[in-house]
């Protein structure tokens, strides 16, 4: 399984590796990787995918979802948009992080990307997680990784 990573200031990879290291612990291997270096195909290949997003608000008045986005997510995001590839294999799920200085913003990445999935074809294993940043208790994604890795271990099908 990948986790799939879009970070502009590294909170989001903090986030991941923490998610890793959980996932790990209950028995779920898996892969970092940076959304920057996912392409379509491949993720057209994928069953499974965590997507552990930041919001980046580097525009005042954002026009596109893409404005609201890490620049390795905005690219990936693009790619999938353009080339709509068949996702009906992926069962996803979204870690999003956000400042809630953002205010209608905050975790905006999250729910961005968890529109471009399902529009895509792909389904969700579990509800999005949404976290401040900075992260101070990490036990609210310590619970949401639980589930997930049992959500993983019932064989979730296409």
């Amino acid at each position: 399984m990948w986790i799939v990573v879009g970070t502009q200031t590294l909170g989001a990879l903090e986030v991941a590796e923490r998610l890793q290291g959980c996932l790990g612990r209950l028995g779920c291997s898996s892969r970092l990787v940076f959304a920057e270096a996912v392409g379509p195909a491949e993720l057209a290949r994928e069953e499974r995918a965590v997507f552990c997003l930041s919001t980046w608000r580097w525009v005042l008045r954002p026009k596109e979802p893409a404005d609201l986005l890490p620049q390795g997510a905005a690219w990936l995001y693009e790619r999938l948009c353009r080339e709509r590839p068949d996702l009906s294999r992926l069962r996803y799920a979204v870690c999003a992080l956000g400042e809630r200085a953002y205010g209608p913003y905050f975790c905006k990445a999250g729910s961005i990307y968890t529109q471009l999935l399902g529009w895509l074809g792909a389904r969700p294993l579990q509800g999005r997680l949404e976290l401040a940043s900075p992260v101070d208790g990490w036990e609210e994604l310590g619970d949401w990784a639980v589930a997930l890795a049992a959500n993983l271990g019932q064989g979730v099908r296409p």
